[in-house]
């Protein structure tokens, strides 16, 4: 009886030390932590995973991790399959088209943000501390290299200045959105604004109906 005993709690003690080693090594890769919520203007990160065209993890090198969500744009819609990550959390990245040029903003963003050092910001509030989206997302702005990467990708025809929600950015990435109309780059190669709605879900043409008033309202408040 004292042998059975003694194997048992042998058991459970090399059980309670395997568990404890596997979640040291969880926590060690970031698996265990929290993500932070904010952090200094300019924070210098690297990037950890894309999600799609507006969404992407990032490592902070003061430590902790961020999961953003670009600020005032939106992309098209992807379907995505679910993906584990390196440090054990789950995640989903963009596998086809849901929208038109949904998989096409997501690699459009891949590529912005592997030109070199990151550096992030994020939308405050009045006390300091950054916002959060619906999901809990960070509303961040991102430079790569120097570059703007929400400006990038309005220009570059892979976003819309999201009019849904206010921004300060607001008259500066309709700029960007209206020059890759002009210039037939990105989704609009593919046709005029109707056409290439017509490609949308129904919410998004819903918003979008206004998006072009409030654009104009914008420029005229900065003089263009």
């Amino acid at each position: 009886m004292k042998r059975t005993l003694r194997t048992a709690g042998l058991a459970l003690l090399a059980a309670a030390l395997v568990s404890l080693v596997a979640l040291r090594v969880h926590t060690r890769r970031g698996g265990g932590r929290p993500p932070v919520t904010s952090f200094p203007p300019g924070a210098a990160a690297r990037l950890l995973h894309v999600v799609d065209g507006d969404t992407a993890y990032f490592e902070l090198d003061r430590g902790g991790w961020v999961k953003g969500r670009l600020a005032g744009i939106n992309t098209p819609e992807c379907e995505k399959v679910q993906v584990r990550l390196r440090s054990g959390r789950r995640s989903a990245r963009c596998k086809k088209d849901d929208e038109f040029y949904g998989l096409a903003a997501y690699r459009a963003l891949r590529k912005l943000l592997a030109r070199g050092k990151l550096r992030l910001d994020c939308t405050r509030k009045a006390d300091g501390s950054c916002r959060r989206g619906r999901h809990g997302r960070v509303l961040v702005t991102i430079r790569a290299a120097g570059v703007d990467v929400a400006e990038a990708l309005a220009r570059a025809g892979a976003a819309w200045t999201f009019t849904k929600y206010p921004s300060p950015d607001r008259a500066r990435l309709c700029r960007a959105e209206l020059a890759a109309r002009r210039d037939k780059r990105g989704m609009w190669a593919a046709g005029p604004v109707p056409e290439v709605m017509a490609m949308m879900r129904a919410r998004t043409r819903k918003w979008y109906g206004r998006h072009d008033r409030l654009c104009r309202k914008a420029l005229r408040a900065r003089g263009r």
